[in-house]
């Protein structure tokens, strides 16, 4: 069995020789001898012909010296190279020659102690930087490390004949032969997942690093243009002049010089429609922020290397500045002249790729002047020695664009959509890593996936991966002034709470209590309806948790019940509760959707924002509350289908909406008459719910599969009798608060305030009838005591049932 060890040992010479003469002395001394010899060949030089012969002997000779030294140098850098570079391209997946045994990196981790492998990994300098990474406690390591344990040795761990051993592969090793490893990070709360995508983090980004040391690769020596590569070309110096640099719009191409991983098949695409015999022009369109730009550059950088199919080698982008152009030209002639002569510039020229962003907008100014940019471009895009790649957002292409059939037939289209989660966080480890030293914190691969879930769930404005960029520098940029130093999961989750004012991340204390006594809170404020509040509850408990897709909204419910019962209050409630404030409720009264055009003025029209959209973007942390939602139109319904299924929706303009930071009440009267008559007959209501949906389903009220989306669907009983009496006491404490703020007490005698519970007892219409007897009579005789100023400033206003007249009663 050929072992890590076995493998290790054709590794120890030349790593005896990196502990004599590291990389670093030996490149000194490489160059220190370089520059002696040719400083003595110079020197040898002037000496023959201005000095002494003995002289320019002696410097030649030791510049032959020296430059043998260089040449010794040079041999033993070659020789350390053979292996500290081996199977770097294999390991990056750039090269599909098998190889064997183990990487350099492995060999110098684990050659410090081959009787623990655990130990050598761990204390090693990638291995320190995965643990920092994964937000492993180095506490709770040093404990670990040093307590007793079973230890992997280096000749028990057989090698593949079959693939090369990287670090990365010596770390997976760990996680399954290891059983204590495995442990230790379960204790620290660090899934699999996290250590896995630190490891990845960490490695690649030093083979990233490791392959721009190698300088002679073929990647490296591709960036060198060549002496009059391009001489067979033309200039196009007026396009140069209207042209800017193409990183000026890139969301995080700016920031790292990693490759678009997510894009790789649209990078192939756009190079295959540029290849096209004829009218061989590219229409990218895609979201502002999901990096159309970044993909376009991506694929310039495989035309700079030549790595791009043969059809459009030599090939260069120009972005076309379209700002300058407008500022510069004010007039209808001078505009078409310029066009007209910087695309017969292009032409000429052979090798350009004209890029044009937002080519609708760049349509629309120059309609203002006069041009129109169809009917002027049409020749150059046909042409097969010119190519356009022109960019857009998918709402202006369906307004502006698809409309001219004429100018669209000549561009191939290639949809750029929002890149996943993964791919995501990918993106962000190359950010994260170059400004790190600007904000002075370190980021864990926890903080990052961290903030990818919570750009993508929480925030609303934009698209990813453009807003998990602006999420990953904002927690940067307040960890630098807090003086925090790790940025972990805990931190980002914190800092999207404060942004959002939505509880997010591990649950606190505070928090904790609330969740768990959620029952008592909302009865505060809702009298009654104990099954439904517990279903509310539980819920919203569930949502908290995490345990609940995170696609769909916080909670959706659907009450059902009579008027006045609570419903709308239990909307309030909530709002109060999880938001804060009854001002964090939207409320939507749909019977003002039910119309041929609700769908419209519901999520707009193309031209104008609709009434939803508006909403959800200046407060989307908040209650949706639908009230009487069995009056919408079914188009309005189908909609909320949608949302309630995947939290999101298209607006009109083609814009998508986030409504995942909402949670939506609809409330309704349906089925009202059926619960009454269930609570007269004194049947238990919970087990009649199958049979009241039954009911709404065959009056064709709501469709089965839009009641099935509601997370609950509650049915909210007839107050009783001492409900009522509850409700009176709530509605009465109101009127004190407002008539001590006019400086007065107010005290009611508590046969009056039996009587006016009875009068204003209705199982039908619930707690406003009620509040009409509070008004009617006791708001009544308040008003009267004030206005007439029998009551003096600071006194108390005592109402009994003598203060009323029987007229007064009776009414």
């Amino acid at each position: 069995m050929y072992t890590i060890a076995d493998d290790i040992l054709r590794y120890r010479p030349v790593l005896l020789l990196n502990r004599f003469l590291s990389r670093r002395f030996m490149s000194v001394l490489r160059t220190t001898f370089f520059v002696i010899a040719l400083a003595c060949l110079i020197g040898s030089s002037g000496a023959f012909f201005f000095l002494t012969p003995e002289l320019s002997s002696l410097l030649f000779g030791l510049s032959l010296i020296t430059f043998a030294l260089y040449i010794e140098q040079m041999m033993l850098y070659s020789y350390h190279n053979s292996f500290y570079f081996y199977g770097l391209n294999s390991v990056l997946g750039q090269s599909e020659e098998k190889l064997t045994g183990v990487t350099y990196e492995v060999a110098e981790a684990l050659s410090r102690n081959e009787s623990d492998v655990t130990l050598a990994f761990v204390t090693s300098q990638l291995g320190n930087s995965v643990m920092l990474r994964s937000g492993v406690d180095p506490t709770s390591l040093d404990t670990y490390l040093s307590g007793q344990r079973p230890k992997l040795l280096t000749m028990t761990l057989p090698l593949s004949p079959e693939k090369l051993s990287s670090f990365t592969t010596i770390g997976r090793d760990l996680l399954r032969l290891d059983p204590t490893f495995k442990e230790f990070f379960k204790r620290q709360g660090i899934t699999e997942e996290i250590f896995l995508g630190a490891l990845g983090w960490v490695t690649e980004s030093y083979h990233r690093e490791k392959k721009v040391e190698r300088w002679w690769s073929k990647d490296n020596l591709s960036r060198t243009k060549g002496i009059g590569r391009e001489w067979s070309y033309g200039t196009p110096y007026l396009l140069e002049k209207f042209s800017r640099d193409i990183r000026t719009s890139s969301v995080f191409s700016t920031l790292t010089g990693s490759n678009s991983a997510f894009a790789e098949a649209k990078i192939s695409e756009i190079e295959v429609a540029l290849a096209r015999a004829k009218a061989a022009n590219v229409l990218v369109i895609g979201e502002a922020g999901v990096g159309t730009i970044d993909i376009l550059m991506a694929v310039n950088r495989r035309l700079a290397k030549g790595a791009s199919i043969g059809a459009v080698a030599e090939q260069r982008m120009i972005v076309l500045d379209t700002t300058r152009l407008f500022a510069v030209h004010r007039n209808k002639p001078e505009l078409e002249t310029t066009i007209l002569n910087l695309f017969n510039e292009a032409l000429e020229a052979g090798n350009i790729i004209i890029v044009i962003e937002n080519l609708s907008a760049l349509i629309r100014e120059a309609e203002a002047l006069g041009v129109f940019i169809p009917e002027l471009l049409d020749p150059f895009l046909a042409s097969t020695s010119l190519h356009v790649i022109a960019t857009d957002t998918p709402g202006a292409y369906h307004t502006y664009l698809e409309p001219l059939g004429s100018l669209t037939r000549r561009f191939s289209e290639v949809l750029i959509e929002t890149p996943d989660l993964l791919s995501t966080t990918k993106v962000l480890e190359g950010i994260a890593l170059q400004n790190e030293n600007r904000y002075h914190a370190l980021f864990t691969y926890a903080g990052l996936v961290a903030i990818t879930k919570a750009a993508d769930r929480y925030l609303v404005e934009g698209v990813m991966p453009d807003k998990a960029v602006e999420l990953l520098i904002d927690v940067a940029t307040r960890a630098d002034k807090a003086r925090i130093g790790i940025i972990s999961a805990e931190y980002v989750y914190q800092v999207v709470s404060e942004r959002t004012g939505i509880p997010v991340g591990p649950i606190g204390e505070g928090e904790r209590d609330l969740l768990l006594n959620l029952e008592d809170k909302l009865h505060e404020r809702v009298i009654g309806q104990g099954q439904a509040i517990l279903a509310i509850a539980r819920t919203m408990r569930r949502a908290r948790a995490g345990i609940q897709s995170s696609d769909k909204p916080i909670g959706s419910f659907l009450f059902l019940g009579p008027t006045g019962v609570g419903k709308t209050e239990t909307a309030k409630a909530l709002a109060a509760v999880f938001f804060g404030s009854e001002q964090n409720m939207h409320r939507l009264d749909m019977s003002e959707f039910s119309g041929g055009d609700a769908l419209a003025r519901l999520i707009g029209n193309g031209q104008e924002s609709g009434i939803l959209p508006d909403m959800l973007h200046e407060n989307p942390y908040a209650v949706l509350l639908l009230d009487e939602f069995e009056k919408g139109a079914l188009a309005v319904h189908d909609i909320f289908l949608q949302i309630l299924d995947e939290g999101m929706f298209t607006a009109a303009r083609g814009e998508k909406i986030n409504a995942r930071n909402t949670i939506i009440i609809a409330t309704s009267n349906a089925g009202s008459q059926l619960i009454l008559r269930t609570v007269e007959q004194r049947q238990e209501l919970a087990s009649l719910t199958e049979e009241i949906l039954s009911h709404i389903i065959k009056e064709g009220v709501y469709r089965p599969e839009l009641i099935n989306r509601f997370d609950s669907t509650i049915i909210f009983e007839p107050l009783t009798l001492e409900e009522q009496g509850q409700v009176a006491g709530l509605m009465l404490s109101g009127l004190y608060d407002r008539i001590k703020e006019r400086g007065y007490e107010l005290t009611i005698n508590r046969d009056l305030l039996d009587l006016l519970v009875k009068k204003g007892y209705n199982p039908q219409f619930g707690a406003r009838p009620m509040q009409r007897v509070l008004q009617d009579l006791v708001e009544e005789k308040v008003a009267q005591r004030i206005i007439s100023g029998a009551i003096p400033h600071g006194g108390t206003i005592d109402l009994s049932i003598d203060d009323f007249t029987p007229a007064e009663l009776a009414i």
